[in-house]
């Protein structure tokens, strides 16, 4: 049992290390990542029919929501789903053009479509 957790903090001290060297987009994009996985893990969670199980009172509703978030947040810091590097890639190369608006909208011609 000593192993696992050995395993488990270590991996979480190298997470920690690794997270001031991240780029504040590639932190952002994984919150992105940790918010879509608590999108996803909440809709899992909810009850098909009904009000789900007897006895499932608001402290459970409550612990189920935070462990929900935890989990998603660990899972987006990881980049279990590659959703935030594949968002940081694609961010990063819109960016990289020249005058850094490559790809982006032309604000003038959105504004004009509004209008129509």
């Amino acid at each position: 049992m000593s192993t696992v957790r050995d395993i488990t903090s270590s991996a979480t001290a190298s997470q920690a290390a690794s997270a001031g060297t991240q780029s504040p987009l590639m932190r952002a994009c994984q919150q992105v990542e940790g918010l879509f996985l608590n999108h996803l893990m909440e809709a899992m969670d909810r009850p098909a029919f009904g009000e789900g199980l007897p006895g499932s009172s608001g402290a459970t509703r409550l612990f189920r929501s935070q462990r929900n978030q935890a989990i998603a947040d660990e899972m987006g810091a990881r980049g279990d789903l590659g959703l935030a590097q594949m968002l940081h890639d694609d961010l990063s190369h819109r960016s990289g053009g020249v005058g850094g608006n490559e790809g982006a909208p032309d604000m003038n011609q959105t504004q004009g479509a509004e209008t129509r």
